[in-house]
């Protein structure tokens, strides 16, 4: 089979096996924060949900460019990386993060979307040349996998022309489950909210243990998690 072959649309019929949603499709490790790394076990249908969820929040579509210097051995490349796929993204991949070269790349390519963690946008700011570059292309920047200083953030922004939206979660609910929206970095809220350790739930969904977190303070106390609503 040549390369062209390869990337003609397939419309399944060849494969010898058809998947259920509850097989396993995708084993990624953990980080370890809680002790030992740990290999979990993705199905088909996790991913469905996940893609599901991302293609309800209207932030990504087939016009888009995506730079990607996150590790494919984290599920916050590995699940970026499959999410673009399944929306026909073209993907810059990087190797690995290089601050200078993201800066080119930004600029050369016209990437419209971004993933970083914070320690990689500090670097991009003090790399030379970064506040005469070029950035106009871009749309969203999403960032997570670590804390967010306000301090940062708000150099960030003097920066960056573009929206911002951040993301937690594990490995086991395939990245993101909590998280700051676009608005919530700009809205009458935006100080508050970039302050505190506060996240919104996506798409509303619940679990008892924030609930019953949310119901204990009174909002935007550290540590504390709302639905995307406001605090029950």
């Amino acid at each position: 089979e040549s390369l062209e072959d390869f990337r003609r649309p397939q419309d399944g019929s060849h494969l010898p096996v058809q998947a259920a949603r509850a097989d396993t499709c995708l084993q990624i490790y953990t980080s370890g924060t809680t002790g030992q790394p740990k290999g979990v076990l993705t199905s088909h249908g996790n991913l469905l949900a996940d893609l599901l969820r991302c293609e309800l929040t209207g932030l990504r579509s087939d016009r888009d460019k995506l730079l990607l210097c996150m590790p494919m051995c984290h599920i916050g490349g590995t699940g970026i990386t499959i999410r673009s796929i399944y929306f026909g993204m073209h993907i810059e991949l990087m190797r690995e993060f290089n601050a200078a070269e993201v800066i080119r790349l930004v600029s050369q390519k016209r990437i419209t979307k971004a993933v970083f963690v914070p320690s990689m946008l500090h670097m991009l700011l003090d790399t030379p040349g970064c506040r005469e570059a070029d950035f106009s292309s871009l749309d969203l920047i999403l960032y997570g996998a670590g804390a967010m200083p306000y301090e940062l953030m708000l150099r960030v922004l003097e920066v960056f022309p573009c929206r911002f939206t951040s993301a937690f979660g594990m490995t086991e609910t395939n990245g993101g489950v909590t998280n700051l929206s676009p608005v919530d970095h700009v809205g009458p809220r935006a100080e508050e909210l970039l302050k505190s350790d506060e996240v919104r739930a996506m798409l509303r969904r619940r679990a008892e243990a924030v609930a019953a977190r949310a119901r204990s303070s009174a909002p935007a106390n550290t540590g504390e998690y709302v639905n995307s609503i406001g605090v029950e």
